[in-house]
């Protein structure tokens, strides 16, 4: 083939070179439609664990992308205090209005949401106390102690009472004298207290209020939580006595006779009955409606003189204090408390109840009437004028009444107070009913705080959520759309300064990484190889036409790429080194043995054929040998790899194919009309200093192979430690602004993970056992390491039976409903089948369900536990964060219980990168076998010897093993890029070895003289080793200035592989042919074949 190339070339240069270039142009219009972008998925090997990972997104939807802003204090307090929230909040709003952000969550997104509850006003609006009554709601513990009201005992006073001077007077009562008042929250029942001074003198029938006939001890309190000025209302909750009515207008008088007649008979009549009044003045209004609370009880305590009141929270509720709607509580703060006595009295006579009532229907019917009636309709407005009363206030009242009947005792203001506590004003005590929902606000909050200080944190968390179904386009333009604006009105603010990170902004940061790579290095490596080209040959054309020729082959590439559907993404970036680090040696091997043979008094046209026909074979078989190494990444699991080494495969093809076309042809047509002198150049002594080693090597075979088994056992030890590793944000540079907020958060936010794994479970879900084995599940995480926990100590999951138990919560009702157990569970099938389906129906729960349980069309046939974990692969330790994904994907192993009839897959982003890499170490064992095996049954043909063939591999198996004890001992891990490094070794370093042992053959066969052939190896062949060796090195080592962490450390590992396998071949591969060729010619009376050598 080479011949045939040589002739083409010999009689057709110009077709050559126009061929290639229309290729090049051909390939060169597809080069804009290269598509670029690094996304974790080009990472994701064909694993089950990923396409559980793609089951969980088709069953429950994309998860919400979710950026994190950390606001640090400046010129206040602290990140919580009251201008700091506010401009969170302003933040937080102009976040809101950009397109794609569905919300932002913070802690003044929910003290936001507490103002509006308690003050009906948004954050902004509030004022500082008002912020800090909220945030102070929300991080209290509920009261359930019996609170005092008052700091002191009201003193002991007389109490008379003023009747009828017909009938005897009540001197001294100490049970109608307020000694103190408590009030408490227990088990869902606001108890009120009243302690009196005396109630021993009180008998079960309280005949001793006979003369005063009604009595009333009662607690006046207001809701201090309004969030609108309507519900400013004044209440009274009252332990109520009076005997029972005995006559009722409206009824018929038999009817009225009858019920007499029973009281008489049960012996009732003198009897008294005790109920829970409470006494509501509407807003705006000077009358007080009583209601009678029917499932509310008092009792009166003799021995501990209290009257204990048992008011039902939801009965209270009803009436505006903590009132609950459907799932929905409401807050409220009882205060402007005061307590008293007080008994009715007819105004003139001053005479007790005469146990007359009236007929609520009967009444309106009169009241109605007299409206009609002109003039005693104005009689009695002047009547109720009196009483500060109208018509429309007795229309409103009505509307509270739920009983038969009235009586002037339902009439405020015919009530005497006797005794009231405190004498003047109110209470400063309050109590506060915090509904549930604010507990976990009060968890989610803690989880916002910075660890330094839960009372004066110094920074927080924002997080901005988007939508989780956008392109990877549209996430990245979103993330840098929110992090601009918060960059722009970070400088605004002066309370508080603010950073962004996440991974949308770390995708878009990694692709600006990648151009800004781009456009360093590839400038960096044409400089290097313009200097070292011209220090080579120090004339224009050798230089220009080399690197026209590489740039030919990276157009070419990217061309390959467009039409393979190949991104380019950040490993990608290593192709541009590589590529013209070993394509420039292409150039220099096969210049230099132009301008040799030209030395030698040879014409263009014979120097070019010659140097394809002798160059050539050996660039075929080192190109064949490299292009091996780069197909043993097909073993790889992850595609990124697989791609990468497809093209670097193509692309050394490509370079060594217009190598000795187009770069031969061009030089010929340069060339053959000319009359061409080539000066011998003396290279700084380079001859000399070869042969001087030469010697050396002659001389001391045994000690430098003894030095050599020493290295490379000690590195081998090193390998033995080197770890994998592997994060998307390994591609950031090192200081980014993104990942150094990033790192801070997680060492700050110990309780702010949003990192999930799932443990996907599919089957016939709606079943008792699998509930049963979610709970034993959760239970086994308890001990977990590394899964996420609340505050409270509780593990930080997600699953429908976190699900079912925050709905019992809300509504204990379901347990009735469905059959449901202590633990959470159903009864049998059929209530977790119900059960699921009112969940998903309920407008409060559907969207949290939709999110773990997944129904096709009747049935449901998956569910998902989301499992919140703090393993940070974007740790600065990657070793550590390698050892942490470990333990987690064990525990997490360990904790799935068997589900019988189900299929069970743990997935999750930690733990696919835990499944890269996991297959890193795997991929980087098969494809460093494959091709070390298939490189040296290549070779072993090739010199139709195998012990030679095996000797060749000697360097580059060597050259591994170094180069991996290196990488121990610098720090570095095995990740995307630097695990590539073994095959690398092998396909670029098994060049250096290729061209010494055929040197050491050709010169053996031909002399037959073991150590001249050494001599010449290491004297002629070292020294052009040597400098392609600095070629090579000089293009990898550019790497070094990217900006992107693996590329750096892919630069330096790859330049110092090159450099082990020159050391290798040059220092190791001689002394060992040495010793070969002498026990072969030993053994066989030859060293390569059985013809009588010719010296020459």
């Amino acid at each position: 083939m080479l011949a045939k190339i040589s002739t083409i070339i010999e009689k057709h240069p110009w077709v050559i070179t126009g061929l290639i270039l229309l290729i090049t142009i051909g390939f060169g219009a597809m080069v804009p439609m290269l598509n670029m972008g690094t996304s974790l998925e080009d990472f994701l090997p064909d694993t089950a664990v990923v396409h559980a990972n793609k089951r969980v997104s088709q069953y429950f939807g994309e998860n919400q992308e979710v950026l994190l802003i950390k606001v640090d204090k400046e010129k206040t307090e602290n990140s919580i205090s009251p201008q700091a929230l506010r401009e969170e909040y302003k933040v937080a709003k102009k976040l809101e209005g950009i397109p794609h952000v569905e919300g932002t969550v913070g802690v003044e997104s929910f003290v936001d949401m507490i103002c509006n509850m308690e003050f009906g006003k948004n954050l902004e609006d509030c004022s500082d106390r008002e912020i800090i009554s909220a945030y102070n709601d929300i991080m209290s513990n509920q009261t359930i102690e019996n609170i005092k009201m008052l700091d002191f005992n009201d003193p002991n006073e007389p109490k008379e009472v003023d009747y009828h001077p017909s009938l005897p007077g009540l001197k001294s009562a100490d049970c109608l004298d307020i000694k103190n008042y408590y009030i408490q929250l227990k088990n869902d029942t606001l108890i009120f207290t009243i302690e009196v001074y005396d109630l021993s003198k009180l008998n079960s029938t309280v005949k001793t209020f006979s003369r005063l006939n009604v009595v009333e001890w009662y607690i006046e309190f207001r809701n201090l939580i309004m969030p609108d000025e309507h519900m400013n209302m004044t209440y009274r909750i009252t332990a109520h006595i009076e005997p029972s009515s005995i006559w009722i207008i409206g009824k018929k008088p038999i009817e009225n006779l009858l019920n007499i007649f029973q009281q008489i008979r049960n012996h009732t009549l003198s009897s008294f009955k005790k109920e829970v009044y409470l006494w509501i003045k509407p807003y705006g209004e000077q009358f007080f409606i009583p209601v009678i609370l029917n499932e509310s009880i008092f009792h009166f305590n003799i021995k501990e003189n209290k009257i204990i009141i048992n008011v039902p929270r939801d009965e209270i509720g009803r009436f505006g204090v903590a009132p609950r709607m459907g799932n929905m509580e409401f807050p409220a703060r009882i205060g402007a408390t005061r307590a008293g006595v007080r008994f009715y009295q007819t105004p003139h006579l001053k005479l007790p109840w005469f146990r007359v009532s009236i007929s609520t229907e009967y009444l309106q019917h009169i009241l109605e009437k007299i409206q009609d009636k002109p003039l005693l309709n104005s009689l009695f407005q002047r009547l109720y004028s009196k009483e500060n009363l109208s018509l429309e206030d007795i229309d409103n009242m009505f509307t509270f009444i739920e009983y038969d009947s009235l009586d002037l005792t339902d009439i405020d203001s015919r009530w005497v107070i006797i005794d009231r506590a405190p004498d003047n004003g109110y209470s400063n005590s309050t109590l506060f009913i915090k509904p549930f929902f604010m507990e976990d606000l009060k968890n989610s909050i803690l989880t916002f705080l910075s660890k330094d200080s839960r009372s004066k944190p110094r920074s927080t968390l924002i997080l901005v959520m988007m939508n989780g179904s956008i392109s990877e386009d549209e996430l990245k333009k979103t993330s840098r759309e929110i992090a601009d604006a918060v960059e722009s009105m970070d400088s605004s603010l002066e309370a508080i300064s603010m950073n962004v990170t996440g991974s949308g902004l770390i995708l878009s940061e990694i692709n600006k990484t990648t151009d800004a790579a781009n456009r360093m290095i590839a400038p960096g490596i044409f400089t290097a190889i313009i200097l070292i080209l011209t220090i080579s040959f120090r004339r224009p054309s050798y230089v220009i036409l080399p690197l026209a020729g590489l740039s030919i082959s990276i157009i070419w590439l990217f061309g390959t790429m467009v039409l393979l559907g190949i991104k380019f993404n950040a490993m990608a970036v290593a192709l541009i080194p590589l590529i013209m680090g070993l394509g420039v040696d292409y150039s220099i091997h096969l210049f230099h043995n132009y301008r040799t043979e030209l030395k030698k008094g040879k014409t263009p046209r014979e120097a070019i054929v010659s140097s394809i026909r002798d160059i050539g074979m050996a660039m075929l078989l080192a190109t064949i040998t490299t292009i091996i190494a780069f197909l043993s990444f097909l073993t790889a699991t992850i595609p990124t790899i697989q791609d990468f080494g497809i093209l670097c495969a193509i692309g050394i093809f490509y370079t060594f194919i217009v190598t000795v076309t187009l770069q031969a042809a061009v030089r010929y047509i340069l060339d053959r009309k000319k009359k061409i002198k080539v000066n011998n150049l003396k290279r700084f002594s380079l001859d000399k200093t070869m042969r001087g080693l030469s010697d050396i090597i002659c001389r001391h075979p045994k000690t430098l192979l003894s030095i050599s088994i020493l290295v490379t056992i000690f590195m081998a030890i090193g390998a033995t430690g080197l770890q994998t590793s592997f994060s998307m944000e390994e591609f950031l540079p090192s200081g980014s602004s993104v990942m150094k907020t990033m790192e801070d958060i997680n060492d700050e936010f110990p309780f702010s993970s949003q990192n999930q794994e799932y443990i996907l479970i599919e089957g016939d879900i709606a079943r008792v056992e699998v509930l049963k084995k979610i709970a034993e599940f959760q239970d086994n995480t308890m001990d977990d390491r590394f899964v996420s926990k609340t505050p409270d100590g509780s593990t930080k999951i997600t699953s429908i039976l976190t699900l079912i138990r925050k709905a019992i919560q809300d509504n204990n009702s379901l347990t009735k409903l469905f059959n449901i157990d202590s633990s959470g569970i159903p009864g049998d099938d059929g209530d977790v089948k119900q059960l699921y389906d009112y969940l998903l129906a309920s407008s409060e729960y559907s969207g949290d369900v939709k999110s773990v349980l997944h129904k096709n069309g009747s049935s449901y046939d998956a569910t998902v536990i989301r499992v919140y974990t703090t393993v940070s692969s974007s740790k600065s330790d990657s070793n550590e964060s390698g050892k942490e994904l470990e333990v987690l994907y064990n525990e997490l192993l360990e904790d799935i219980p068997p589900f019988e009839d189900c299929r069970v897959s743990l997935t999750g982003k930690d733990i696919l990168v835990y499944t890269i890499t996991s297959s890193l170490t795997r991929n980087q064992i098969i494809s460093t076998a494959f091709s070390v095996i298939v490189a040296a049954i290549v070779l072993m043909i090739a010199y139709k010897n195998p012990i030679l063939g095996l000797i060749a591999m000697i360097p580059v198996s060597v050259s591994v093993v170094w180069i991996l004890g290196s990488m121990y001992l610098i720090g570095y891990s095995l990740n995307v890029m630097t695990v590539m490094v073994t095959s690398l070794t092998i396909g670029l370093g098994i060049t250096y070895a290729i061209h010494a042992v055929e040197r050491f053959r050709l010169t053996a066969d031909r002399t037959g003289d073991v150590l001249k052939a050494v001599d010449e190896t290491v004297g002629h062949t070292g020294g052009s080793i040597l400098i392609s060796a600095v070629t090579t090195i000089a293009g990898f080592a550019i790497l070094i200035l990217a900006p992107i962490p693996p590329e750096q450390q892919f630069g330096i590992i790859t330049a110092m592989t090159i450099l082990y396998s020159l050391i290798a071949s040059i220092l190791i591969l001689p002394p060992v042919v040495l010793f070969w060729g002498r026990w072969r010619k030993n053994r066989l009376g030859y060293i390569i074949s059985p013809e009588k050598p010719e010296e020459k």
